[in-house]
């Protein structure tokens, strides 16, 4: 059986030690033109690519990364995420605020799609490999690292603290300058309706009730019973003073029930027997 051919791609190959010394003895324009014209072969590449191709192309970079990640030692995984991170700065710190709000954009965007696809095991999975991750970092750093980290947390907590004030700051500017242009009357309106509608919000309509749409133009009368004990200016009493004609008389005690009301479970002269 003859043997068989190398393989050229070997990181040992004599093609492979005479790209990385042409590589090594580049320039840093001839590096930047070497990768740009890199990224535009790939991206011309990626744009002609079907939906089954690119599912094949992204299937197979994740089973290298994967593998690659497995194999690497504890000081080729930090030296990976420290040159990761050298890299993400020089290029967040060269972005216009418009890349990097599209940026932001994008990955909230993958992150909600990838999320919404994944089943239960795959969040758990996913949650607990963060938190492995997140223990295994702060297990290595040092004491220095540590105080960064903190410091880095509050910097961004006193940050989302300053834009909350910032708003809520803009929010009261904006309220005010809409009073200042108002008048007293539609002042006085605009609290009315506020009053009403804060009432009706904290009413516990009934199952009945539940389906009741409610005009915030003016407060129903809606608990009738020991009403007069609980008058309320806001009520609007006399639209709703018709409680039922009284034409259905009791053959057995003569009574005069409103109609619409429920009827009594026990007669005065003849009980009623409930089956």
């Amino acid at each position: 059986m003859p043997r068989r051919k190398k393989s050229g791609l070997s990181q040992y190959s004599r093609a492979s030690k005479r790209q990385r010394q042409v590589r090594s003895q580049e320039t840093e324009e001839e590096h930047e033109a070497r990768l740009a014209a890199r990224r535009e072969y790939y991206a011309e590449l990626v744009s002609s690519e079907t939906a089954s191709q690119r599912e094949e192309r992204l299937a197979t970079v994740r089973e290298q990364v994967a593998g690659s990640r497995a194999s690497e030692t504890m000081n080729q995984h930090e030296a990976r995420l420290t040159a990761d991170r050298e890299r993400h700065v020089v290029s967040r710190e060269s972005e216009t605020f418009t890349q990097r709000e599209d940026r932001l954009s994008a990955d909230r965007s993958r992150r909600a799609i990838s999320r919404s696809l994944e089943t239960d095991e795959e969040r758990s999975s996913r949650l607990s490999a963060d938190r492995h991750r997140h223990e295994i970092s702060r297990m290595f750093e040092s004491d220095e690292q540590h105080d960064l980290r903190l410091s880095a947390a509050r910097s961004r907590y006193y940050e989302q603290q300053e834009i909350t004030a910032n708003h809520l700051e803009e929010e009261r500017s904006r309220v005010q300058e809409l009073r200042q242009t108002q008048s007293s009357d539609t002042r006085l309106i605009q609290l009315e309706e506020d009053r009403l509608r804060h009432v009706v919000l904290r009413l516990s309509p009934g199952e009945d009730d539940a389906s009741m749409v409610y005009d915030f133009g003016e407060l129903p009368w809606i608990e009738k019973e020991k009403s007069g004990f609980n008058y309320d200016s806001i009520i609007k009493y006399a639209e709703y003073t018709h409680l039922g004609s009284m034409d259905e008389i009791c053959p057995h005690c003569i009574a005069v029930p409103l109609s619409g009301t429920e009827s009594p479970k026990e007669c005065v002269v003849h009980p009623v027997k409930l089956s």
